[in-house]
């Protein structure tokens, strides 16, 4: 085990034997040699900030498309140095990202070479993808219908002012939530309808301020039940005792609802609090973890196996250091945002689906074998959005990667001055 010291926090930690061995592991391989990632310089702290960094969710603003002129909503604002295009003009055949491809300059450093490119390469102006209806104001959303103001948020409809909302109807003010049907104000609920200032319940109903709940219906003021009906403080009643108090509460009006939310503060402050948010899991640590297998320092994933470091994620083994889905992807290194199917990704930025072998890539999406390129789709064997032939691109690769040891760029993700947002619009904060 190596003990070290962030150089930016200067919190000691420490490298310990597996994560050696993923390094190792995830090392790629040019001309039959294998080239070591080194180990972190940084604390698994500091490397998420530095990650999420590049993650804005929330600040939107109005500018014109620079291809078309339209008017459109971006998470850029009208005076960013970047080049923006609506999504649909982003996913279109009217501009090809190779045309901005470029020799790599061995007297420059990596870094200073790639945000060049990166201010070259138009940007999309928002995150979508799948089919989005009426629902213009969301970001980081994908098969979303008449919702406003959903951030980082999957097929819901109807819903408004929520993030991490999946499979939601008339969700409002919701936060990690999925599979809610007419929700307001919960956090980290599921499978659950018409239920109202909630907190970790699952498959609950027609109930308010309910905190660790699961299965339980028309219930109020209540805390770590199950399968429980017509209970307030946690008291079971009848129905009709239950109604006629539940009636005598008009939630309409603003000092009770105040008073309200006091009451459910102090109720949280006295109940017993559960250790750990997760259930079907082995050798795991972190919390809000589900179906999950040695998950180490992990938080809000789902079916992670063999990963450490990692938030936000769903369904992905092999992983370290690693934020925002991916769903069914594995070898991951330093990556903000992924998103199905891909393997193998080294120090990438927004990088989604079916992708393989990248290495210093940002916005490229369907494509194996890159390279520092930048709004790639359907690519292969590239180098600074420029094309080699699978020897060339293996001898350039090997280069580069000589040259970024030389000028100790190698095995760091992006710099915070490649962050095309300003650290307050970013949930690095």
């Amino acid at each position: 085990m190596l003990q070290k010291k962030c150089r930016i926090s200067w919190t000691p930690f420490s490298v310990d034997a597996w994560e050696l061995d993923f390094l190792d592991k995830i090392s790629p391989v040019f001309g039959w040699k294998k080239f070591l990632v080194p180990e972190p310089k940084l604390c698994p702290t500091e490397r998420m900030i530095r990650r999420l960094g590049f993650r804005n969710e929330r600040s939107l603003f109005y500018r014109k498309c620079d291809l078309t002129g339209k008017q459109i909503v971006a998470q850029y604002p009208t005076n960013s140095e970047y080049k923006v295009y609506d999504k649909a003009v982003w996913y279109s055949d009217d501009w090809s990202a190779t045309q901005y491809g470029r020799d790599f300059d061995f007297s420059q450093p990596f870094f200073s070479q790639f945000r060049e490119l990166m201010l070259a390469v138009p940007r999309m102006a928002r995150v979508q993808q799948g089919n989005m209806e009426n629902s213009e104001f969301c970001n980081r959303a994908s098969d979303c219908k008449n919702c406003y103001l959903l951030y980082s948020s999957n097929k819901s409809e109807d819903s408004y002012y929520s993030s991490f909302l999946n499979n939601g109807f008339q969700c409002i003010d919701t936060t990690n939530t999925d599979s809610c049907e007419v929700a307001y104000e919960c956090i980290d609920c599921y499978n659950s309808q018409r239920v109202f200032w909630c907190e970790e319940c699952s498959e609950c109903s027609d109930s308010y301020f309910l905190k660790s709940c699961v299965g339980c219906r028309d219930c109020l003021f209540c805390t770590n039940l199950t399968q429980k009906q017509y209970c307030i403080r946690n008291k079971q009643l009848t129905k009709e005792e239950y109604t006629r108090q539940l009636a005598a509460t008009d939630f309409s009006k603003t000092e009770v609802l105040e008073s309200l939310k006091h009451v459910f503060q102090n109720i949280k402050k006295t109940m017993e609090v559960k250790y750990f948010s997760g259930i079907k899991n082995e050798n795991v640590s972190g919390d809000h973890i589900n179906v999950s297998k040695n998950a180490i320092e992990v938080f809000d994933v789902i079916g992670a196996e063999d990963c450490r470091y990692c938030q936000s994620m769903h369904m992905s083994k092999n992983c370290m250091d690693f934020c925002y889905w991916g769903q069914d992807s594995s070898w991951i290194y330093e990556v903000h945002a992924t998103g199905r199917g891909c393997s193998n990704l080294l120090f990438c930025n927004e990088s989604w689906d079916s992708n393989k072998n990248l290495i210093y890539c940002d916005q490229c999406m369907f494509s194996s074998d890159l390279f520092g390129c930048c709004g790639i789709r359907h690519g292969k064997n590239l180098v600074f959005n420029k094309n080699y032939s699978q020897h060339e691109y293996e001898t350039l690769c090997g280069k580069i990667i000589d040259h970024m040891k030389s000028t100790g760029e190698w095995g760091e993700f992006f710099p915070h001055t490649l962050s095309p947002f300003g650290y307050n619009e970013t949930v690095a904060q």
